[in-house]
């Protein structure tokens, strides 16, 4: 896999867990719930009108789907910002994938400059020294540059996944009454409430142990290449998380060690 794939992947990760921990408690336009930290902004909507989009985009997912069912959303107005961000999104990873090249073709050259430098004088060691200083810099601001663009990007991918709620909630959540209401709700792929819990042998699901050995192998060389965020040392936080994804794994049907990581 490609350094950019790794990173897109540690992405990944950050996200699933970032959207686990927002998502499960949250409170519903005056529904109070046990907020966990960094616990996004409650909508404050007025009882007989749908929010504006910007403040639609604020709130917890469960606040979007809420809004969704009370409300007649404009799924034109919602599409052309999920185009546009989109297309935001597309231009960053364009400027950020030529800036990463850029960096590597300059620690190329300064990797050059080293090979041709004359080892034993004082002159020498001082250029060598220069030279090294540069190299490094330029390693520190790549991955500053990295954190910054996951940071956007894992923004976006939350916004988007809100809008795109907001925007299929109504029709979807409709059709899976009628399918309850006829029987037919089991025959979704991936469907099945009846035996919910039970991860099924077909794809795209594989083995738990790989899976795991997976994650396990990006997030070693996330650290290898210094590009794992910094763990959160807060031990309410962590504690709060930790709580959180094990009641999660002990109702589900996982069969291998559940480990969790609450990053900066």
């Amino acid at each position: 896999m490609s350094p950019f794939g790794k990173v897109l992947s540690l992405g990944l990760i950050w996200l699933l867990t970032v959207q686990t921990s927002q998502s499960v408690q949250a409170e519903i336009w005056g529904l109070s719930a046990p907020s966990p930290p960094g616990e996004e902004t409650p909508l404050s909507v007025p009882p007989d009108a749908p929010p504006a989009l910007g403040e639609l985009e604020k709130g917890s997912s469960i606040e979007v789907a809420a809004c969704a069912e009370q409300f007649t959303l404009d799924e034109n107005v919602i599409k052309a910002r999920i185009e546009s961000l989109k297309q935001e999104s597309k231009s960053r990873e364009n400027a950020f994938k030529a800036a990463a090249k850029s960096a590597e073709k300059q620690i190329e050259q300064k990797e050059k400059e080293l090979e041709i430098l004359r080892t034993g004088s004082q002159e020498t060691q001082g250029s060598r020294k220069r030279i090294l200083c540069e190299i490094a810099k330029i390693g520190k601001d790549v991955t500053a540059k990295t954190f910054e663009f996951l940071q956007s990007e894992i923004a976006d991918d939350v916004t988007l996944s809100k809008l795109e709620l907001a925007a299929t909630w109504r029709s979807e959540s409709r059709q899976i009454e009628r399918k309850i209401a006829n029987g037919t709700i089991t025959d979704r792929p991936f469907g099945d409430v009846i035996n919910i819990g039970h991860r099924t042998t077909r794809q795209p699901f594989k083995g738990q142990a790989d899976d795991q050995a997976w994650g396990k192998k990006e997030i070693d060389d996330a650290r290898t290449n210094k590009l794992f965020p910094q763990q959160i040392k807060d031990p309410v936080v962590t504690e709060y998380v930790n709580r959180l994804a094990n009641n999660l794994a002990r109702n589900s049907d996982l069969e291998v060690p559940l480990n969790t990581y609450v990053v900066q």
